[in-house]
């Protein structure tokens, strides 16, 4: 009778010791009476609703900053692609330059949309989703062969909100902010002095 009793206080210690385990890392005993499959008694150990509830905020915040991450990074990999392309226009704008008749191969081929000017609108307009102009201003014909000695282009760029990648025939090729007046000044000097006008 003493052994029996000895044996069912050791089992009802271990028993204890066991759920105080549990408790120290965190786990909450959840009693069922009646096992789903096999009908019969048993004890199962999970998780609270509350438990639950806090994994599953943790999750949503984590989710919301990789969203943020892989958006920024999207954006960024735009920009590039945009700086990439307004270097090709100025690039094709000195290759087709010629001094008696000035920018006027560039201007025609913009008129008309053709490649690679064309290639490059479309590139910025459909798959960057950025509305794209080349601008010559009034004041830069030449007279004589009606060619423009000047012109300008900008995009605005993705990562950085009212700002701009401007290049121009100056040479000038940088990010540039749009003003208070919505007046994109591509140059960095004042001579010529012309500005790409913002549009809406």
């Amino acid at each position: 009778m003493s052994l029996f009793i000895d044996v069912s206080e050791s089992f009802v210690y271990n028993k204890n010791m066991k759920k105080e385990r549990q408790r120290k890392k965190g786990f909450t005993p959840v009693k069922y009476k009646q096992c789903l499959f096999s009908g019969k008694a048993r004890n199962f150990t999970g998780f609270t609703l509350v438990e639950m509830m806090v994994v599953v905020a943790i999750i949503g915040i984590l989710f919301a900053v990789v969203i943020v991450s892989v958006n920024r990074a999207r954006n960024r990999t735009r920009d590039a692609i945009i700086v990439s392309q307004l270097e090709q226009v100025q690039a094709l704008a000195e290759t087709v330059h010629n001094p008696d008749t000035e920018y006027k191969e560039l201007y025609d081929m913009w008129q008309e949309r053709e490649d690679p000017i064309g290639e490059i609108n479309r590139k910025i307009s459909e798959e960057m989703d950025r509305d794209f102009n080349l601008y010559f201003p009034e004041d830069s014909i030449e007279p004589e062969t009606e060619g423009h000695y000047e012109y300008c282009s900008y995009v605005f760029l993705w990562s950085t909100p009212g700002q701009v990648f401007c290049v121009d025939s100056t040479g000038f090729a940088e990010k540039v902010d749009v003003d208070p007046d919505n007046e994109i000044n591509c140059q960095a000097r004042d001579w010529p002095p012309y500005n790409c006008e913002y549009r809406d």
